[in-house]
C-alpha cells in the first residue's frame, strides 16, 4: 500500500473509530436520562406504599428495580461515559497525548521530525487506541443496558402490582 492511500486508510478509521464514541456516549446520554426518570418513578411510589411491618411483592420488585438502576447508573457513568484517554507523548496523534507535551515547542518538534513511515504507524497505533476505548465503551453500554432494561421491567412489574 503507497503512503497516500495509508494516510488516507488510517485518517478514515480515526473518523469512524471517534464517530463510534461518540455514538455510544450520546446513547449513554440517553439511557442516563432515562434511568433517572425510572428511579424517581419507582422511588416515589415505593416510598408512598412501604409500610415497614408489612413488605409486599410489589415493594420488593420496586426495591430490586431500584437497585438495578443503581448498578445501571454505575455503568452509565463510570464506565462509558467517565473520559478515558491515553497520557503519553508517543500517542501524539490524539488530545491526551498532544497535551502531554510540556509545551507547543516539544510537540511540534516531535511532530516534524517523524519520518513518513513512523507516523503512519504512530497512526495506526492511535487508532489501536481509540478502538480499545470504543470497544470498553460499548462493552459496559451493553452491560447497562442488561440491568437497566432488567430494573424497568421488575419496576414496572412492581408498579402494576400496586
Amino acid at each position: 500500500m503507497d503512503s497516500n492511500r495509508e494516510f488516507d486508510y488510517h485518517k478514515h478509521n480515526s473518523v469512524y473509530i471517534s464517530d463510534y464514541i461518540k455514538f455510544a456516549d450520546t446513547k449513554a446520554g440517553i439511557a442516563l436520562g432515562f434511568n433517572i426518570a425510572l428511579i424517581g418513578v419507582f422511588a416515589k411510589t415505593l416510598k408512598s406504599s412501604w409500610v415497614i411491618t408489612a413488605l409486599k411483592l410489589s415493594d420488593l420488585l420496586l426495591m430490586v428495580a431500584l437497585l438495578l438502576l443503581i448498578v445501571s447508573l454505575y455503568y452509565i457513568l463510570y464506565r462509558v461515559l467517565w473520559p478515558r484517554y491515553v497520557k503519553n507523548t508517543q500517542l501524539y496523534h490524539s488530545w491526551g497525548g498532544i497535551g502531554s507535551f510540556s509545551n507547543i515547542n516539544d510537540y511540534y518538534s516531535h511532530l516534524i521530525q517523524q519520518p513518513e513511515g513512523q507516523f503512519l504507524k504512530d497512526m495506526a497505533a492511535q487508532n489501536y487506541s481509540l478502538a480499545h476505548v470504543c470497544i470498553k465503551k460499548y462493552r459496559n453500554f451493553e452491560r447497562a443496558m442488561i440491568f437497566l432494561t432488567s430494573g424497568a421491567i421488575s419496576g414496572v412489574a412492581g408498579w402494576l402490582l400496586m
